[in-house]
């Protein structure tokens, strides 16, 4: 049996508006699936305009502005399960000196736009997110900005609403691989704690369970234990609350008492 008291030794340490410039000066290229979200992509667009008015200043600098839309999970800390995207590549040599100073010049650029739990717009690149002065990393490594006004591409209900339907389908598959996992199979192991950890596959996302898992693996003595499951960890774990911490502490105990 393993001892509670492992996780301690795996896990600790892991610790003024402008005025926005007129729709007009942006050419968009707008998909047919950004179409069909109708008013909703549409107030989605105006509410980005006044979050972010930078966009619009210095859309002379930007080439290929495109706007869709995407139904699939984009970080699922967020909540979100549809919304809109904007994609657009800023030029080689910009004439505004901030995207020069933010090295943003030459970089192709997508910014989601979602409601869900956190209603608002991230980038995966912090060169693209500063533009609208989102530069602070979220707990998913990306940049995130709160607009409210995102919420009408998906209300927190809506988004509660696909997400219980999802783990619902998946339960049975989940109490599978739990089991396999259980009896100390390594791929297993692995494959519950990332779909924990993401909100992908059958689970649902939960990263104090995630990171207990992660726990257990590097704390399981498997031989094939490696680098990638100690990154995994400090991904995992490093990203949590203290509360978080404290509930993956208790789930490892839990996991540890079974094996």
């Amino acid at each position: 049996m393993m001892k509670p008291v492992l996780l301690g030794l795996v896990i600790v340490g892991l610790a003024g508006c402008s005025e926005a410039v007129p729709e007009a000066h942006v050419q968009y290229q707008k998909d047919p699936t950004f179409l069909a979200l109708g008013a909703k992509g549409e107030q989605a667009l105006a509410a980005f305009h006044q979050a972010c008015p930078q966009f619009q200043a210095f859309a002379s600098d930007f080439e290929n502005i495109k706007l869709s839309s995407y139904t699939v999970a984009t970080p699922r800390e967020l909540g979100w399960h549809q919304g809109a995207e904007l994609s657009f590549k800023v030029k080689d040599q910009p004439k505004h000196t901030e995207l020069i100073q933010s090295r943003s010049f030459g970089h192709n650029c997508w910014i989601s736009m979602g409601g869900g739990d956190a209603p608002g717009i991230v980038s995966g690149k912090q060169a693209c997110s500063s533009i609208c002065g989102a530069t602070d990393a979220n707990a998913g490594g990306a940049y995130y900005m709160a607009v409210p006004d995102m919420a009408v591409l998906e209300s927190a209900e809506e988004a509660k609403a696909i997400e219980d339907k999802r783990v619902a389908a998946g339960a049975s598959d989940v109490t599978i691989l739990t089991k396999k996992a259980l009896k100390g199979n390594y791929q297993a192991q692995r494959n519950l704690a990332y779909e924990y950890q993401h909100g992908r596959g059958s689970a649902p996302y939960d990263p104090p369970r995630a990171c207990a898992w992660r726990g257990i693996i590097m704390a399981s003595g498997s031989p094939k234990v490696d680098e990638s499951d100690q990154s995994n960890l400090e991904l995992a774990c490093g990203r949590l609350t203290p509360a978080q911490r404290e509930q993956a502490a208790r789930i490892f105990s839990e996991i540890a008492e079974v094996l």
